[in-house]
């Protein structure tokens, strides 16, 4: 039920605090001015930021923070002034960074980080292209290979 200052903690256990917040999941908190959560367990806080996306569904366990951050993931975590966090366990943090993919991280001004996953044959220091299922693969061309991160997952650069 909304107050003078238009908080509105709409779900169990949810916290609204400051003007026009809205906390919109089961044991979530809305803080600050024009700051929305819309999944269980998520966390927004700072001036019109959006923890969990309504239309997807994602967003549980999430934490947006800052000016217009945005996060549409599970376990994701947006921080800074236009970020977006809308990969799975991705992370972005600065200000217009992006983290797209899973497990993708995102720091600085304007950096985009896309959480490249591979079949296991990329090289560091070598190319790689997408194969017939979206995922990376040992090339003699395409983008660059940085580095490895993981056994699926590989750091690229795209230009």
């Amino acid at each position: 039920m909304a107050d003078s200052c238009n908080r509105n903690p709409a779900a169990l256990c949810s916290s609204a605090q400051g003007s026009n917040t809205i906390a919109d999941g089961v044991s979530s908190t809305a803080q600050g001015y024009q700051t929305r959560t819309n999944n269980s367990f998520a966390h927004s806080v700072g001036s019109n930021t959006t923890a969990g996306n309504g239309r997807s569904g994602g967003g549980a366990a999430s934490h947006a923070e800052g000016h217009l951050a945005v996060m549409g993931a599970d376990t994701a975590h947006a921080q800074g002034y236009l970020t977006n966090a809308i990969g799975a366990f991705s992370h972005a943090q600065g200000a217009r960074t992006r983290a797209e993919g899973i497990s993708a991280h995102a720091e600085g001004e304007g950096t985009i980080a896309s959480g490249m996953r591979d079949d296991g044959t990329s090289r560091e220091n070598g190319f790689c292209r997408p194969n017939g299922e979206g995922m990376a693969t040992d090339s003699e061309q395409g983008y660059r290979v940085i580095k490895r991160t993981g056994p699926n997952q590989i750091v690229i650069i795209l230009k």
